[in-house]
């Protein structure tokens, strides 16, 4: 996995660091990367950076994918689908397909 990016805010190209980032997210068509600091928008795809992310970041969804170690709490639905919701309060859709794995890797039962 790569330890950095770019993205081009304003005219300028910002350095950021995936450590930084807690989560991924698609919205109208746009993938935007969430940090502390806010968001920004990514040129790539969640399909591109899955693979490249891992294991450092899980797919959720297709239309969001989280850092491990900012997943705070799992949410399960009784039809299988779910949340998870991360360290500052974030929640994220979990499809029912990407359930078993992500239970099987944060260890719950």
């Amino acid at each position: 996995m790569p330890e950095r990016f770019t993205v081009l805010v304003k005219g300028r190209i910002r350095v950021l660091a995936w450590a930084q980032v807690t989560h991924l997210r698609t919205e109208n068509r746009l993938l935007f990367v969430h940090t502390p600091e806010g968001r920004l928008v990514l040129d790539r795809t969640l399909d591109e950076l899955e693979s490249l992310l891992a294991p450092r970041f899980f797919r959720t969804h297709r239309s969001a994918m989280a850092s491990i170690d900012e997943i705070r709490e799992l949410l399960p639905d009784p039809g299988g689908t779910g949340e998870i919701r991360l360290q500052d309060g974030t929640r994220l859709p979990v499809s029912r397909d990407r359930m078993p794995e992500l239970r099987a890797r944060l260890g719950t039962l």
